[in-house]
């Protein structure tokens, strides 16, 4: 699969994480729906700086990151660290995490959310962050 923002933007989401000034702007790639259920959501995201996306579980969901540009201030359960590019987190299900950016700078992150089962199936829950996985 080829996705091209020219022949299809990207749908944009804005998470106001604490606010719309300090947001997280993701732009969704592909959905599980385009995927054949292969992975639940890929996006491109930019963290605006003092964006702050709280600590939640993946409870029956995978998630990796793959940070481009910029840096960011990621808590791997409960662990806090600094990631800039390059650097790669993964999030196990059942696993927490939690990313911010205090820095003056946007932080750019690819994000590939993937289900915790190899053949893809829907929990049908609702995750803590209001998300259906």
């Amino acid at each position: 699969m080829i996705r091209r923002y020219t022949d299809n933007p990207f749908k944009q989401v804005v998470f106001p994480f604490p606010s719309e000034d300090k947001a997280g702007i993701q732009n969704v790639i592909a959905t599980k729906a385009d995927t054949d259920g292969a992975l639940n959501q890929w996006a491109r995201s930019v963290l605006l700086p003092g964006c702050q996306v709280p600590m939640h579980p993946h409870e029956n969901t995978q998630e990796v990151f793959v940070m481009v540009s910029g840096f960011a201030s990621y808590n791997d359960n409960g662990e806090e660290t600094i990631v800039g590019p390059g650097d790669v987190m993964y999030v196990r299900a059942g696993q927490s995490h939690a990313i911010g950016n205090p820095f003056k700078e946007p932080a750019v992150v690819f994000e590939l959310n993937l289900p915790d089962t190899p053949t893809g199936a829907d929990s049908g829950k609702e995750s803590k962050m209001g998300f259906n996985i």
